[in-house]
């Protein structure tokens, strides 16, 4: 999101455009009217840059579920699969069609 987009964003409140965005008390502990100052509190404030380290498993975890085994895959079910597709569709944000696939 850059700065321009948060302050469009901000100019609506209850559905209606708002031509005047209230000051913000910045960092500095002080209220501020100049947009720069806002953005960047409102940057620091909900923009957190310090992630903390969070352990993969927790002690709260649910126990594993028993692995399963996948059903083979064979040249028959993917070609029975894609037989009645469009030519002219993609099946994904690649672009790449169906003709390329058959």
């Amino acid at each position: 999101m850059t700065s321009e987009n948060l302050w469009e964003a901000a100019t609506w409140h209850k559905g209606r455009s708002i031509k005047r965005i209230p000051p913000l008390l910045t960092s500095h502990a002080s209220l501020s009217h100049n947009p720069v100052h806002m953005s960047a509190t409102l940057q620091q404030r909900f923009f957190v840059t310090d992630h903390p380290q969070v352990a993969p498993i927790q002690p709260d975890d649910p126990e594993p579920l028993p692995p399963h085994d996948f059903p083979p895959i064979t040249e028959e079910k993917i070609m029975a699969a894609i037989a009645l597709t469009s030519n002219k569709s993609a099946p994904g944000s690649s672009g790449i069609n169906y003709t390329l696939l058959k």
